[in-house]
């Protein structure tokens, strides 16, 4: 079960990149921001007003390589990739059975630094940046619509993981 008393774990959380369940990261932040717009006038007693405009997502999360693994290819090819295709994303606090939400969208991998460290494991650090998002998971307004289609991709079927 992916609540242990009412607490949401992290190592309990999920991505699913393309159908696939990601099962070989770690240390996953997600970052939210709005931009501002100043809406300050005179009547504001001198003090500045901002109020919030656009949205912006990053994700950034570490992979670990194993052999015979893929996850890391796919993300490795999508940066090398000059033609700027997306991958489809979704990171939730749980797993999809266990009525996971969060942000679901396609993503562009902005970065993708590589460490080779002595005494650990060769990792990918990874940065995606959302370019469409399809909203917060599970998001029942917009069921039989072509982004609940592509959604249902995203995610793929329950027990897909791979990794070790």
């Amino acid at each position: 079960m992916a609540i242990i008393e009412g607490v949401y774990l992290g190592m309990n959380a999920k991505l699913y990149v393309e159908g696939k369940e990601f099962q070989n990261v770690k240390d996953v932040t997600l970052n939210f921001s709005r931009a501002t717009a100043d809406v300050t006038t005179r009547r504001n007693d001198g003090w500045r007003a901002n109020v919030g405009t656009l949205r912006e997502a990053t994700a950034s999360f570490q992979m670990i390589k194993f052999k015979g693994d893929t996850d890391a290819g796919i993300i490795l090819d999508n940066f090398l990739n000059a033609s700027g295709d997306l991958i489809g994303a979704a990171f939730l606090d749980a797993s999809k059975a266990d009525g996971g939400e969060g942000i679901v969208g396609e993503w562009s991998v902005t970065s993708c630094n590589r460490g080779e460290a002595l005494e650990d494991a060769i990792t990918y650090d990874v940065e995606l940046s959302l370019t469409q998002s399809y909203g917060w998971y599970p998001d029942k307004t917009s069921e039989g619509s072509s982004e609940q289609s592509r959604i249902s991709q995203i995610l793929g079927s329950s027990g897909s993981g791979s990794g070790t």
